[in-house]
């Protein structure tokens, strides 16, 4: 039983290497990862219920005992976080089918997607902190060659920041892997728990804390460190940056719920006291670098930013509460941020950037194609009325008395409109007293 927990890493890995030796898009290409995906996001919503009977999985590879061997730990945590990864891994695959043609799609972007969806995983489960490096290491070789795979040379400019930042932050990643060895004398994260109390109070302690806040700081996106963040995103296909924007900086935030949850004693106040500083600047940064943005993508990556800022403050109040309310955003985020960027990706399909606000209107008159993705009639409605009140406000206003009247004639003719018409109506004319013109957002 415990040698399942091994499987979220061995099966992308098989797969991977497979779509690898045969590049051509096919429809059964295809098929197999949608059905591996699915298969893996089976398997995890499986391990979440199993643990909440049967406990913690615990996998030493290779039969291999604490601390000489490779110890993969499913628990509940980790177990939902795969099956998040699974599932947004599922959604941007099946809306890169939708969108790009087969004769168009890169031979090894399901590839590469499968190996960083390994990494990823990998990160989740891994039980001891250089086997957390080797899995960043899986996961940011793939990133990296997703980043510029399908970039012309404009684009590739932005994925600098990314490629330089992170390259840093794997050396010193390391570098912080011999110290912790040095100063503790083992690196699986049961071990250091125990050890890391025992040394409470000393400074060498605090020393290797706060290497480790900023090389998984780095990770995460938090302030000084997020520069990287917003100029690379937006480069990359509606598919692909969605999957990043649910999942890559989430385990940053998820590595510094486990270690300053648990691996540093409570009473490193200080180090408690600087995170949540830092998110504090994060989160201030994030808004008002979206401030300044007209288009969707880049202004969705600026908000990753400040919304990770959120997430690592709780974790910094190092409370029950505060780890309980980083894990619920967590979850919230890697959804919705997910969905978010699909949809922005949906105002210019196959392009990158997303268009701006001043454009939106476009999509109502028909000038833009929606891709064929199935989206619930509520949610199209939705996106609609959206594209029309930002179009149409300023030269169409009316107030609130608008509305009623519209509503008083509706009644006296006893028709009765739709849920989605009566808020399109109530947004409108909420709207038009502040003359809102496209673009202006």
């Amino acid at each position: 039983m415990n040698n399942l927990a091994a499987l979220p890493v061995v099966l992308p890995v098989v797969i991977a290497l497979a779509l690898v030796l045969w590049p051509k898009p096919t429809v059964f290409r295809r098929s197999l990862v949608g059905l591996v995906l699915a298969a893996l996001l089976g398997f995890a919503l499986w391990l979440v219920a199993e643990i909440a009977v049967a406990g913690p999985l615990v996998l030493r590879v290779g039969g291999w005992p604490v601390p000489y061997g490779i110890v993969l730990v499913a628990d509940t945590l980790s177990a939902v976080m795969l099956a998040l990864a699974s599932f947004t891994a599922l959604a941007c695959a099946a809306y890169g089918f939708a969108e790009t043609p087969m004769s168009e799609e890169h031979p090894l972007r399901l590839p590469l997607l499968l190996f960083l969806l390994a990494g990823i995983d990998l990160s989740f489960l891994t039980g001891d902190l250089f086997n957390l490096f080797v899995a960043f290491e899986v996961m940011l070789l793939s990133s990296y060659g997703l980043l510029t795979l399908e970039s012309g040379a404009r684009e590739s400019r932005g994925a600098l920041p990314y490629l330089t930042i992170n390259l840093v932050g794997s050396a010193l990643f390391l570098a912080t892997c011999g110290f912790a060895y040095s100063l503790l004398g083992t690196l699986n994260f049961a071990e250091m728990i125990v050890r890391a109390d025992a040394l409470a109070g000393d400074p060498r302690l605090t020393l290797l804390g706060g290497l480790l806040m900023l090389v998984f700081g780095l990770k995460a996106g938090v302030f000084p460190l997020y520069y990287w963040l917003p100029t690379s995103y937006p480069i990359l296909p509606a598919p692909v940056a969605a999957f990043y924007a649910g999942m890559l900086t989430k385990v940053g935030v998820y590595v510094l719920l486990r270690v300053f949850g648990t691996v540093f004693p409570a009473s490193e106040h200080g180090l408690h006291t600087t995170l949540a500083w830092a998110a504090g600047f994060t989160m201030v940064v994030g808004v008002l670098g979206a401030v300044g943005q007209a288009r969707v993508q880049v202004i969705l990556s600026y908000h990753i930013v400040s919304q990770i800022g959120f997430m690592v403050l709780a974790i910094g109040l190092h409370s029950v509460a505060g780890f309980a309310a980083a894990i619920f955003y967590i979850i919230h985020h890697i959804v919705v941020k997910s969905a978010l960027f699909l949809a922005g990706g949906c105002d210019h399909p196959g392009k990158r950037h997303g268009r701006s606000f001043s454009h939106w209107g476009a999509l109502e008159d028909g000038a833009v194609a929606w891709p064929a993705v199935p989206v619930p009639g509520d949610v199209a409605r939705g996106l609609a009325a959206a594209q029309r009140i930002l179009g149409e406000t300023h030269d169409h206003p009316g107030g609130l008395h608008a509305v009623a009247v519209d509503a008083r004639r509706l009644l006296a003719r006893g028709e009765h409109p739709d849920v989605g018409q009566h808020a399109e109506n109530l947004a409108r004319g909420l709207l038009a007293g502040h003359a809102i013109r496209p673009g202006v957002l």
